[in-house]
């Protein structure tokens, strides 16, 4: 194998692993590993052990320089920052943080709570659940637990009900 063609399947892995970054998915990765060490073979078969060694060191270090480089510059660039969210996410939450202000609000069952189903509260639907009890259709409900996006619901006597 020659000097070129050892040259040409080191530099391919490489540009081959690089691409793994763009495009995910396994095969240019693979494609490339493969074609890295049919390079460093050839130096070992070719120029001994020290420089086979010394090559692949220098793969190492040009892999290495490589990641930090694309780590480094690619958020800041047009691509990245499509593929990237750059937004602080300690804010970010799974649920409406604004389900907390139902908490002792009253409404009326839009569905039957078996247990759980829909409820009215101030106009806006919700779906909620029981602590286990059935409850009709068109029941007085009161909100007495939001855990996240979890609201629990209680029937309430039809004599403080709100109006439906």
């Amino acid at each position: 194998m020659s000097l070129t063609v050892i040259i040409m399947f080191v530099l391919t892995g490489l540009v081959l692993i690089g691409f793994e970054l763009i495009l995910p998915g396994g095969v240019l990765g693979i494609m490339g590993s493969l074609s890295l060490l049919a390079g460093l073979v050839g130096i070992f078969v070719e120029y001994g052990a020290l420089a086979g060694l010394g090559g692949g060191l220098l793969s190492i270090l040009l892999l290495w320089l490589g990641a930090g480089a694309w780590f480094k510059y690619f958020p800041r660039t047009g691509s990245g920052k499509r593929f990237l969210a750059l937004t602080d996410t300690s804010d970010w939450t799974s649920y409406d943080q604004e389900l907390a202000a139902l908490l002792d609000k009253t409404g009326h069952c839009h569905t039957q709570l078996r247990p759980c189903g829909t409820v009215i509260i101030d106009g806006k639907r919700y779906d909620v659940v029981t602590r286990g009890e059935l409850i009709a259709a068109g029941s007085a409900v009161k909100v007495v637990e939001v855990t996240g996006s979890r609201i629990v619901v209680e029937e309430i006597d039809k004599t403080t009900a709100p109006p439906v």
